[in-house]
């Protein structure tokens, strides 16, 4: 330990002087190791004391990086061979290829867990700590005093029980692929116990905008049979759940590049994150399940939803649109199904008060498209109305009122609408670059692009039907 350096008396001034006397340097892991090499001590008071406010930008950049790396050491973490990452509860650093080989024996250095031989870790009888590396390990009596308060709230509150609906058993003993039945029994039981991050708001209207989303990392997949295989790369597991606490969907995600452990987009899919202390269980029956029935759909009550697989080809999910989400597999992205939300809401536009004991998938599909696209459309004439009030500034005024007229006159049908309204503004304005005409291009790409995984799907579903007696 550096002489006179006791750490409840070092101050970020301290920190701070010492690292601009090493020199500037990128924030980078090789720095941090560098930086430790040359001082202990020093290094830990970097990480968990700081540098002053208006230190150099790179300073702060360094003393940012230790403090992750800290994090790290405290909170546990993990080493992705495939991405080249070190991976915490909260964040994530990408590696070179030599910072990578040498990550695990710092971290371990840093953590008290450094190998000295093959069957031995590292011995600290009799070994004196410095203040600086008690508090780098354990943490400050302020933080310890945290870490203290929230295990006594977190052992104080009563487990929370989650189930599956007999309705959504029945769907699972029907048919489902293999995959989906052993990853709820193996993988949604071990996400909802440790996630790393859960979500409020599985839609934005209705009863399940106070659903919830837990999401994780388990460490194994499975497939068809039931075997164990490695968690596929770069994605997550999520389980969703209604306000009564039932689970009606289960599914492997793509994964925040940024943020480890989160939805791709999850501040589009759900209202807020929720800090929950809640030790929470899943509790299932004794599941049997057939072989897979090929082009089966389902619906589920709880999850106000239907699921369709023409495959049982191990897939992930991949969100569309605030209706529809994509099955697509794991090794090509082909597309085997999907799942369709606010199914109930669908099928009243479908059945107009004479619901039958099924309807076609093909039709609950086409009634979400003129949804979505009656959606996209009011956005248009939203935009529309702002252009059109520009292109009127820029008409002669003798021309005015036939713009108007022609304007009130135009087509209903979205595609007809769209060219009459081009063909307007060029006569009235002879401006090829006008952003009537730019904005329509950009319109007719958004439609296209709404349509063809809808015509796909459809196209996929053939003849089959879901059942809509538990909806009606």
């Amino acid at each position: 330990m550096t002489p006179g350096m006791n750490t409840a008396e070092t101050t970020p001034h301290q920190v701070s002087k010492w690292l601009l006397e090493m020199g500037e340097r990128p924030a980078t892991f090789s720095a941090l190791v560098e930086l430790y090499g040359q001082d202990h001590d020093r290094f830990y008071q970097l990480a968990s004391i700081g540098v002053v406010a208006d230190a150099p930008a790179w300073a702060r950049e360094i003393a940012e990086l230790a403090a992750m790396l800290r994090r790290f050491v405290r909170f546990g973490f993990q080493l992705d061979e495939n991405s080249k990452r070190l991976i915490g509860s909260d964040n994530s650093l990408y590696l070179g290829d030599t910072e990578f080989q040498t990550a695990r024996q710092f971290l371990k250095e840093l953590s008290g867990t450094a190998s000295e031989g093959v069957r031995h870790g590292r011995d600290y009888v009799g070994t004196e700590t410095s203040p600086a590396e008690m508090r780098f390990s354990v943490g400050s009596s302020e933080e310890r005093e945290s870490d203290a308060a929230k295990s006594s709230a977190r052992n104080d509150l009563k487990p929370h029980l989650l189930h599956v609906d007999d309705q959504d058993i029945k769907a699972i003993e029907n048919g489902m692929p293999g995959y989906v039945v052993h990853e709820l029994i193996h993988c949604a039981r071990r996400v909802v116990q440790a996630p790393t991050a859960i979500f409020q708001g599985l839609r934005r209207r209705g009863r399940l905008a106070s659903g919830r989303a837990y999401c994780g990392k388990p460490k194994k997949a499975f497939d068809s049979d039931g075997k164990a295989l490695m968690p596929p790369p770069n994605m997550v597991y999520c389980v969703y759940v209604d306000p009564e606490g039932f689970v009606s969907d289960w599914d492997w995600v793509k994964e925040d590049p940024v943020r480890p452990g989160y939805p791709l987009d999850y501040r589009v899919r759900f209202v807020n994150q929720i800090a929950d202390l809640t030790e929470t269980t899943l509790l299932l029956p004794n599941i049997t399940s057939i072989p897979f029935r090929k082009g089966k759909a389902w619906h589920s009550y709880r999850g106000d939803c239907m699921f369709f697989y023409a495959s049982d080809a191990r897939a992930y999910a991949s969100r569309v649109n605030e209706d529809l989400t994509e099955y697509r597999t794991m090794d090509s992205g082909k597309l085997v199904g999907c799942k369709i939300k606010d199914f109930e809401t669908l099928l009243t536009s479908l059945s107009r008060g004479d619901v039958s004991s099924s309807v076609p998938v093909g039709a609950v599909l086409a009634a979400s498209l003129v949804r979505q696209m009656a959606e996209h459309q009011q956005r248009e004439k939203r935009v529309f109305l702002t252009l059109i009030a520009e292109t009127a500034l820029r008409i002669e005024e003798a021309k005015l009122q036939e713009f108007f007229k022609a304007l009130v006159n135009l087509d209903d049908e979205p595609d007809r609408y769209l060219n009459e309204l081009c063909d307007l503004v060029l006569r009235m304005t002879d401006d090829p670059s006008h952003r009537v005409l730019q904005f329509a291009d950009q319109v007719r790409e958004a439609r296209r692009s709404i349509e063809e995984p809808y015509l796909r799907l459809i196209a996929v579903a053939g003849t089959t039907s879901v059942s809509a007696r538990a909806a009606a």
